[in-house]
């Protein structure tokens, strides 16, 4: 039996880092009708589901998936997860772990878990802010900033702080990762809703009301969309980064 073989609408946000998923998944989350996309998946956040689920230990990976599901779906049968590309080669070995069949594909796994899930995509255009955006929430582990909250500080104070060799590295990963979800959809003959980074931030209560539409969730229409409290935290220094990878990706 899969993972998500209960009645419901399940969803997935099909993402990279820093490419408007967390402003999605705040969005939904605040509707009341669509809680609550977070990062299931990712193994820095699992022993806090852990414990906030009662376990004490992880459980055979099927199961872990099962309780996520169980735990965090809606009263009215919602269930949301966000995943970004890297997640799934983590989540294929740890199925293979525990021997669940033959070994899956990465292209295969998340079907194989979520056969009823609806994607949505978030895609960030410039890649280059996106890669500055990664480098700095990594080298802080600030990855958002309500907009009540005084700025946090981010560890780069002038462009001579920056690894722009590994910034680098981020940019071409993030390509990749886009090329994999690319192959992933057209391997299965998904046509996700595609929301761009450009349209959360510029039109965000229509793109969480388009995002609510494709997953035809009863109430959506009539529902107010509150604004977001996620800060912008691109500043002076984002600007000056911006010049100088642009002008090393073009030797």
């Amino acid at each position: 039996m899969t993972a998500s073989s209960d009645a419901g609408v399940h969803y997935v946000i099909a993402s990279l880092p820093r490419s408007g998923s967390n402003l999605l998944a705040h969005g939904l989350r605040r509707t009341g009708l669509a809680w609550n996309p977070e990062e299931h998946f990712n193994v820095r956040h699992q022993q806090r589901l852990l414990s906030e689920w009662g376990l004490d230990a992880m459980p055979p990976y099927r199961e872990f998936v099962e309780r996520a599901i169980v735990a965090t779906k809606t009263p009215n049968g919602v269930f949301g997860t966000k995943i970004h590309w890297e997640h799934v080669p983590v989540m294929s070995a740890k199925l293979g772990e525990h021997g669940y069949g033959p070994a899956l594909d990465d292209v295969d796994v998340l079907p194989h878990l979520f056969p009823q899930a609806r994607y949505i995509r978030t895609v960030r255009e410039d890649k280059i802010r996106q890669a500055l955006s990664l480098y700095r929430a990594i080298k802080s582990d600030v990855w958002y900033r309500h907009d009540e909250a005084p700025p946090a500080p981010r560890g780069l104070t002038s462009l001579a702080d920056v690894d722009f060799a590994r910034v680098e590295k981020q940019y071409h990963a993030l390509i990749a990762g886009e090329r994999h979800w690319d192959d992933f959809f057209e391997a299965h003959g998904i046509v996700p809703l595609t929301l761009r980074f450009e349209d959360l931030t510029g039109s965000y209560a229509r793109a969480v009301r388009s995002a609510l539409r494709f997953l035809a969730i009863s109430g959506s229409e009539s529902i107010d969309i509150p604004p977001t409290r996620l800060a912008k935290q691109s500043d002076q220094l984002t600007e000056a980064c911006v010049t100088e990878l642009t002008a090393r990706l073009a030797r």
